[in-house]
């Protein structure tokens, strides 16, 4: 598992009262010998409670790369959902809060994915020295050259149009048709 945490740049593209995006160059990368550049964009539309992830890869290899949900306890479940069309959904309750309430946290891959695993992982915290142990649930796909990657990643509250998971999992399937049959507009 390799991560590149740390973006070396950024780059306002639009700024609008509809819609905000912006791209976030990382610092290049050494896997398995190999170095290449990252970069993201980031992009949401007013009213979305998802915002859209394209990622590309400066290199000519096909990749294996994975998007992420953090778990707060290992034993936490996550639900994989997938459409007739293939489009793949992982959705993610946090523990309930006495102060924060419930929150709910989902990814949509409109190429869908070619799995979901939970990955935990142990560390030694570099500042404290104490072991920590973290956990996250992965979905995973290829990533083929000159052909960037796009999800959609965000969370639903229950405290802010979100009463259950159900009604979080019944937003994300909604969005993921809309995706499958988007608007079109035709002028005449």
């Amino acid at each position: 598992l390799t991560l590149n945490e740390t973006f070396a740049g950024q780059e306002i593209l639009e700024n609008g009262p509809l819609r905000t995006t912006f791209r976030l160059t990382y610092k290049d990368i050494t896997v398995d010998g190999k170095t290449f550049s990252e970069s993201r964009t980031f992009s949401i539309d007013a009213g979305s409670q998802l915002t859209k992830v394209i990622q590309e890869y400066g290199t000519g290899d096909t990749l294996t790369v994975a998007a992420g949900l953090v778990k707060r306890a290992e034993d936490d479940q996550a639900y994989t959902e997938y459409t007739e069309n293939g489009t793949a959904a992982v959705i993610y309750e946090e523990p309930e809060n006495e102060k924060a309430g419930k929150v709910f946290v989902g990814m949509v891959f409109p190429a869908g994915l070619e799995r979901v695993i939970s990955n935990t992982y142990t560390i030694t915290n570099s500042k404290s020295q104490q072991e920590e142990t973290h956990s996250h649930v992965l979905g995973i796909t290829s990533y083929y050259p000159n052909q960037p990657i796009t999800y959609y990643t965000g969370y639903g509250w229950d405290k802010f149009g979100f009463p259950s998971i159900d009604s979080f999992q019944n937003y994300i399937k909604h969005f993921s048709k809309a995706l499958e049959e988007p608007l079109v507009v035709k002028i005449l």
